[in-house]
């Protein structure tokens, strides 16, 4: 079905002296994000615990956004038939969903992407010994299905039928009449689905604690790339988050990183998310999070974290990994203020120096 353009109207005293926007043709772009290495682990059992798994496929259906400009006037649109089938062992950058659809001109700085709260995913991992299974009361099996592993569904707990998630876009999207640059969506579902194992290492797919099982970026004009390290060695797609750290990072078209996220690292009680630009741009997106995220010319990747709870800043450097089971060492200091970059907004103008740091080694599991 195609929408209607609409309009947001400003405040009434000046409607009529303002109308309405007019609208453009748009289109967001799902690529894929990265691949891992192919399955060598072999475990003779689930131990007792909890575990994160990487879906072999998923569906996932978009059914609507939220559009925020410079401004802060936001704009919500319905999304038709937007439903994204995600293949773990796709290339990374492959073109996974085009969604077309019409938008207000302006320039927006933030986008909220609805999904439907039930997704459909698949897990056939021989080597783990752990199959998605319909029939079984607990959706998943340490042996394989006689009709092979089959969807089951993946629930995010939701007041309504589907759940957002909002993300900056370092790049603003501008969005004219007329012809107008896509939106790259970058998604990753590395790790990022729930499950339980038992006492006797029976499995079941566990109920999210809110996050989506999709992680994405968003790039006008251009498409990008993820990586996802983490402390286990070597690379499991299905394995226990028992101590495990790890981050995610995200990368524009020529390379370089606009959103970092990490779990566990530097014990730190602040948010998770870290973005390619100054406080200062991060205030004026509303945005509570991460900042200075930047790859130096020796591809180290920095950025700083506030503390909400200590009332400090984290501050982390990583050496950048390239080919598939490299291991690198994450860095991160406890400092009342970042240090600023030498140059511009974040620290491609070169890492910042770390006194007392503690350090951790990850391994590069997707790229």
């Amino acid at each position: 079905m195609v929408r209607r353009p609409f309009c947001v109207l400003s405040p009434l005293v000046f409607a009529f002296l303002l109308g309405c926007s007019k609208s453009g043709p748009v289109r967001i772009s799902f690529v894929k994000g990265g691949s891992p290495a192919a399955r060598g682990v072999t475990d003779s059992r689930l131990a007792e615990g909890n575990y994160s798994f990487s879906p072999d496929t998923a569906v996932v259906t978009f059914t609507s956004l939220q559009m925020t400009d410079l401004g802060g006037t936001s704009s919500i649109v319905s999304l038709d038939n937007c439903k994204m089938t995600y293949e773990r062992a796709k290339e990374s950058g492959a073109a996974l969903l085009d969604c077309p659809f019409s938008l207000k001109t302006g320039t927006y700085s933030r986008v909220k992407l609805f999904i439907n709260k039930t997704t459909q995913i698949l897990i056939s991992d021989n080597s783990f010994g752990l199959f998605t299974d319909p029939t079984s009361s607990t959706l998943m099996s340490l042996t394989l299905p006689g009709a092979g592993a089959s969807y089951v569904p993946y629930v995010v707990p939701s007041d309504s039928d589907e759940k957002g998630k909002e993300i900056s876009l370092v790049t603003p999207w501008e969005v004219t009449d007329g012809t107008n640059v896509p939106l790259y969506l970058v998604t990753d579902m590395n790790r990022t689905v729930y499950g339980l194992a038992d006492s006797g290492g029976n499995p079941s797919l566990g109920v999210s604690s809110g996050d989506l099982p999709v992680d994405f970026a968003g790039i006008p004009g251009s498409s990008g790339s993820s990586e996802f390290y983490s402390t286990a060695s070597p690379y499991k797609p299905n394995g226990s988050t028992s101590g495990e750290k790890f981050v995610r990072i995200f990368y524009d078209g020529i390379g370089a990183p606009i959103l970092v996220q990490r779990h566990g690292l530097c014990d730190t009680n602040g948010p998770s998310d870290a973005y390619a630009f100054s406080p200062a741009s991060a205030n004026a997106r509303s945005f509570t999070g991460g900042y200075y995220l930047g790859k130096d010319s020796s591809d180290k990747i920095s950025w700083a974290i506030p503390d909400e709870t200590r009332g400090n800043v984290s501050v982390y450097t990583l050496g950048k990994g390239y080919s598939i089971g490299d291991n690198v060492t994450v860095s991160c200091a406890s400092m009342s203020s970042a240090p600023a970059p030498a140059s511009g907004d974040t620290y491609a103008s070169g890492a910042p120096a770390l006194s007392g740091a503690t350090a951790e080694t990850l391994y590069l599991q997707a790229k």
